[in-house]
């Protein structure tokens, strides 16, 4: 479902991350240090996401590059973090 997500959007997603999602991991990793090593890779994963997103809306905003291509791989990037957003959720509430 490439290009169904926004800049707008994607933005949003990239600041509920920042300010939901990472906090979580650090609560995890400090309440269930068996799993700090997982807790870490996911982190790293989504911080990685998270400044790629960040880049290409910068560029798209600025206009340093407005293909259509670029907001497509944008989206599916988005895509991937929503959906790995998800399976941390998940796999927290199943240590809890």
């Amino acid at each position: 479902m490439a290009g169904a997500f926004s800049i707008e959007k994607m933005k949003s997603y990239v600041e509920e991350t920042e300010d939901y999602v990472l906090p979580l991991c650090k609560f995890a990793k400090n309440h269930y240090p068996q799993y700090s090593d997982q807790i870490f890779a996911m982190r790293y994963f989504i911080e990685s996401i998270n400044k790629a997103v960040k880049t290409f809306v910068g560029m798209i905003e600025n206009k340093k590059e407005t293909s259509k291509n670029l907001e497509v791989t944008l989206s599916i990037i988005v895509e991937v973090q929503t959906t790995n957003e998800e399976l941390l959720k998940k796999q927290i509430r199943a240590m809890m």
